[in-house]
Order: structure tokens, then sequence, then C-alpha cells
């Protein structure tokens, strides 16, 4: 899992809410505050009971058009580096750059 992923994970983890990963969601049913969702696990079929429901759909970054070492920006094959505050990890000129969560995604 990435760095990343893993620290949003524990974060939520610690508010109780129930992460699942590799789901194919099939049938979502209810009202605000009580839905019933059907999901395929990994080939299982499983019924979940929840208040709220956050989909999360994976995408790969598109960085590589923008650039970003011209910046001073280091760049993964999964994204830009950050620390476990999700900040920057690298070093440029430009102080006041942040890392957007959805930056090269279009």
């Amino acid at each position: 899992m990435h760095y990343r992923i893993i620290i949003i994970s524990e974060r939520l983890a610690a508010e109780d809410i129930d992460i699942h990963e590799g789901v194919q969601v099939k049938r979502v049913v209810g009202n605000v505050g009580a839905i019933t969702i059907e999901a395929e696990i990994y080939g299982i079929t499983r019924e979940f009971n929840a208040s709220h429901l956050l989909l999360a759909v994976g995408r790969s970054p598109n960085l590589h058009k923008l650039d970003l070492n011209v910046a001073g920006i280091e760049v993964e094959p999964d994204g830009i580096l950050v620390d476990a505050s999700l900040r920057r990890t690298f070093t440029t000129q430009m102080e006041n750059l942040g890392v957007p969560g959805q930056v090269g995604c279009a």
C-alpha cells in the first residue's frame, strides 16, 4: 500500500471508519443515515449496513506532461513525494508550493 494511503487509512480507522479495498459495488439501497451496500470483494458477495458511504475511485497520476523536475519537484511513478503529514519532502525556490491531491489527474 502506498505511504499516503496508509496515513489516510490509519486516520479513518482511528475514527472507527471501516475501509474495504478491492470492492466492486453491486447495489446501494436505503435513505440518508441507513443504507445497505451489496458488494463483491475478491469474488465474495457481502452486504454492509452503514450510515454513510464514501467511494474512492483510484486514478493514476498524470504528471509526466508537467515537467515538474524543472521546478525541482521530485516525482515518483505513483505521484509526488510527501511526508507523514502529506507535505512535500523536496525543497524548491517556490516556498508557497503545495501538493494538491488532484494534481495531474485530469
